[in-house]
């Protein structure tokens, strides 16, 4: 009786040795998975990441755009508004990248996907001047302007970090003070444009017509 305890006792434990290392073996596994995903997890760039990345390459673009105003545009208020452009997008440039160097993002990383398709719009006005430049410029700054401020202003409403928030609160300003100076150029070469169109005599026709209907 005894013999046979001593032999089930053996094989018990020669049963919970030999299952262990399975055990352990799927333990490994499973915590090298969860470590997997965390770190799949970890690497993907939040929304306040993703809204630096993306207003460092959109500051960048306009920059290149007020460079491309004071180089190709006809008007005087256009060459201006490009240097404005330069001077202020080159500021907050500067600032989001002391931001993004404390907190240790890398913009580059987004930009890199993005940068062909942004840069469409340098490629198409760099080969216009003048007139066609100025109306053309006009036009695509009131649009990249416009949503420009809508970016902005979601993250100042909605991102979750108070340093980056507080930076896209301290452009909005300069965002919409930008719109407002685009609308005013776009809306003048509009007028112009007008102008220009209208056929010879139409003014006078007009005039003549008015005269009369008044009499």
């Amino acid at each position: 009786m005894k013999k046979t305890r001593i032999i089930l006792g053996a094989l018990l434990i020669t049963g919970l040795v030999s299952t262990s290392p399975l055990r352990a073996e799927t333990s490994d596994s499973d915590t090298s998975s969860t470590s997997s995903k965390l770190s799949t997890k970890s690497t993907r760039p939040t929304a306040d990441q993703k809204f630096m990345q993306e207003a460092a390459l959109g500051g960048l673009q306009e920059v290149e755009m007020g460079h491309l105003a004071e180089i190709h545009g006809q008007s005087q208020a256009v060459k201006d508004f490009g240097r404005k452009l330069v001077e202020d997008h080159g500021k907050a440039n500067d600032e989001l990248n002391q931001l993004a160097k404390n907190k240790g993002i890398v913009l580059s990383e987004l930009a890199g996907t993005k940068k062909g398709k942004q840069s469409d719009a340098d490629q198409h006005l760099a080969k216009l001047a003048g007139a066609d430049f100025d109306k053309a410029f006009a036009s695509h700054m009131v649009k990249d302007h416009e949503m420009d401020i809508k970016k902005f202003e979601h993250q100042a409403a909605k991102g979750t970090d108070p340093e980056i928030k507080a930076f896209a609160e301290k452009c909005l300003p300069t965002l919409r003070e930008h719109l407002a100076a685009a609308k005013k150029l776009d809306e003048s070469h509009n007028a112009r444009a007008a102008g220009i169109n209208e056929p010879a005599g139409a003014s006078t026709t007009t005039r003549s017509t008015e005269t009369s209907t008044t009499k």
